[in-house]
């Protein structure tokens, strides 16, 4: 199978393919993003703090100045050990997730003491021009652009990663509370449904 299967919208294997063309569909791209160069050193804040994406996402670098760009990708299974070390580290209650909130970048120094204390570790990618990544929902990422850059992502729904999106629609759900931070643009269960009885 291959990955335009997945990830195009019209994908066989995208179950958000299935959602009717005259109704308001997920938002699920492409979208264009532009960026700075930033730094990795302690201190800082890099381009894209960490976070999980509700969906799976195939990004492609179109455009770097003059150097690649590095993108952090986390296990799904360090999830809880990377939320631990960030409430150890910031002395954060347990209530918000600070991972979902976006509010951290692991900089090289805080890499190095979540190996250390929770051994756990990134995939560092460094991305080219004309190069794709897929990250698969529910992992945690982080991006330090060390040139100035132009990318495009496209969200998909695959069958193996169903589950993952429930996960984190309920988790986004539990996060918004009193006040909404982050809309349900996936249509999950609407999707589902759609792909279901197609």
């Amino acid at each position: 199978v291959t990955i335009p299967s997945y990830s195009r919208r019209d994908g066989v294997l995208n179950i958000a393919s299935y959602f009717p063309t005259n109704c308001v569909s997920p938002d699920i791209g492409p979208k264009m993003y532009n960026a700075f160069a930033s730094l990795d050193g302690p201190g800082s804040n890099g381009s894209t703090r960490l976070h999980t994406d509700m969906a799976d996402a195939v990004e492609v670098m179109t455009y770097a100045t003059d150097s690649s760009n590095s993108l952090d990708l986390f296990r799904r299974e360090d999830l809880d050990k990377i939320r631990r070390f960030l409430r150890e580290e910031f002395d954060l209650d347990a209530i918000e997730d600070s991972i979902h909130k976006q509010r951290f970048y692991l900089d090289s120094e805080l890499r190095e003491k979540l190996y250390q204390r929770h051994n756990v570790s990134s995939f560092r990618v460094y991305r080219q021009p004309g190069k794709a990544i897929f990250i698969p929902a529910g992992c945690a990422h982080q991006v330090c652009n060390i040139a100035e850059c132009i990318k495009v992502a496209v969200n998909s729904v695959s069958p193996e990663n169903v589950e993952h999106c429930a996960t984190l629609t309920r988790e986004f759900r539990e996060q918004n509370g009193e006040s909404l931070w982050k809309e349900d643009i996936l249509q999950l269960r609407t999707t589902i449904w759609h792909a279901w009885k197609a």
